[in-house]
């Protein structure tokens, strides 16, 4: 928001208008690199990239993981998978997870900001103050990937 908060009135858009077109900007690339780049399931994929000896090694190499081939979804298997506690721990896990964040989680404190009586920070630092939350979490995903990958040797 701090980034396009000077954006206000600029051709004839308002500044939240503006938040809508920089994020376009941002994320169309990255969607349309994904769809284009990214591979279908290893049985039917038909990824550009991948020779027929790579498709078959990788069909190769989920039956010496021993998984099972993939299979059609039917009523018992909607059944298994709504009837384990994994499925509500991961959603549990997951809303904890991004309700963290200072955008969704804490929005006391942008609110506190700004309806001091005698405001020290601008709207732009006001902002901007939340990122610093982001880039600790960016940091420790890093860390926790790492160690994961590394120390772990990735053992879960």
């Amino acid at each position: 928001m701090a980034a396009v908060y000077h954006l206000n009135g600029k051709g004839g858009l308002k500044g939240w208008q503006w938040l809508f077109v920089v994020d376009g900007i941002i994320s169309l690339p990255i969607a349309l690199s994904g769809f284009f780049l990214l591979p279908d399931v290893r049985e039917i994929t038909t990824a550009w990239y991948f020779n027929q000896e790579e498709r078959e090694f990788a069909v190769k190499r989920m039956k010496l993981e021993g998984r099972a081939p993939r299979a059609p979804y039917t009523k018992a298997k909607f059944k298994k998978i709504f009837s384990s506690w994994k499925i509500y721990m991961l959603a549990t896990l997951y809303m904890t997870f991004n309700n963290a964040g200072s955008g969704v989680g804490q929005p006391t404190f942008a609110q506190y900001l700004k309806d001091s009586t005698h405001p020290k920070y601008t709207i732009s630092q006001i902002n901007t103050y939340p990122t610093t939350t982001y880039a600790v979490q960016v940091v420790s995903t890093l860390i926790y990937a790492w160690t994961s990958d590394s120390i772990f040797r990735g053992a879960r």
